[in-house]
């Protein structure tokens, strides 16, 4: 590929991410070094960040290892923390994001003496947007519903990140029993599996996990693995599930399946639905998950 056709590919891509989805290739195919310097000093910044994030990606395709960027957070206004929550976002999403969607230091999640954490996930490979798509998601996923096929490897990789997170805090003087886990969508669906689908967190106990506006795969292996915990007699962290009755985009009857799944496995889930929310987050819904992590707070304290 010549670098004429390279500039005006990165033009065209510089307007849309389907035009980087175009360039995608062409990248590939040649040395990024050779004109990505030469190239971008007369595109737009938009471009550059994009191009920057493809390079980041190029260099780590699963995302699995480079520890995740948790400086967007709600810090508690008393000055100091006892306790502390990991909020994981939906796919396409950022920390900076989610902490907007839920009112940041003005909203529900703004606590006296817990702080709430707002990980982003890597740009990496995100099946559903094509052969070269890039996306900033926790996981990979082929096809939206229980039926696609569970990327289980790119969880467990996820969750060593997200647990790093959880011990970050630890070592701030918060015991494991006053941190929780959630998430909203796909952000849940990760909160759910780093919680349960490994024993290492179990042991010590959390002292819970929320999730909204998610499902669980068909083939998941959180399920199997969380039903083995159980039968050891290992004790399984409360689980507060919460989903919009006209979500759109996740149907909440594959919430409610999921539910079932978790307590099969021998969970205890407080399963929350919301007429006429679509896949959201209403302030009823917020409120409901505040008032949660609060009375769990409470429950480890006196424990």
């Amino acid at each position: 590929v010549s670098l004429p056709q390279l500039v005006i590919h990165c033009v065209i891509a510089s307007t849309c991410m389907s035009g980087l989805r175009r360039l995608l290739p062409l990248l590939v195919s040649c040395p990024v070094g050779a004109f990505i310097a030469p190239t971008t000093r007369c595109l737009p910044s938009s471009f550059s960040r994009r191009v920057a994030c493809f390079r980041s990606f190029q260099m780590d395709g699963t995302s699995g290892t480079r520890p995740l960027d948790a400086s967007v957070a709600i810090e508690p206004s008393s000055g100091k923390h006892d306790s502390s929550v990991i909020f994981l976002h939906g796919s396409g999403d950022s920390g900076d994001g989610i902490k907007q969607w839920v009112g940041g230091e003005q909203g529900p999640f703004a606590f006296e003496k817990t702080r709430v954490v707002f990980p982003s996930a890597h740009m990496r490979k995100y099946s559903m947007l094509g052969p070269h798509g890039v996306q900033r998601v926790w996981f990979d996923r082929v096809a939206l519903g229980p039926q696609g096929a569970e990327d289980s490897v790119g969880m467990d990789a996820m969750s060593k990140l997200v647990k790093q997170l959880v011990y970050e805090e630890v070592g701030k003087g918060v015991p494991l029993s006053r941190i929780i886990v959630g998430g909203f969508s796909m952000g849940g669906a990760q909160s759910l599996h780093t919680v349960l689908a490994d024993c290492i967190v179990n042991q010590e106990k959390v002292a819970g996990v929320f999730a909204m506006s998610t499902f669980i795969a068909d083939d998941s292996v959180l399920p199997k693995r969380l039903e083995q915990y159980s039968k050891q007699g290992g004790s399984i962290p409360p689980i507060l599930y919460c989903h919009g009755e006209a979500d759109s985009m996740i149907d909440c009857s594959w919430g409610a399946a999921s539910v079932e799944k978790l307590r099969k496995a021998g969970a205890e889930v407080d399963w929350r639905t919301y007429p006429g929310v679509d896949h959201d987050m209403c302030r009823e819904e917020l409120v409901g998950v505040r008032e949660w992590i609060l009375a769990r707070l409470a429950a480890a304290e006196s424990s």
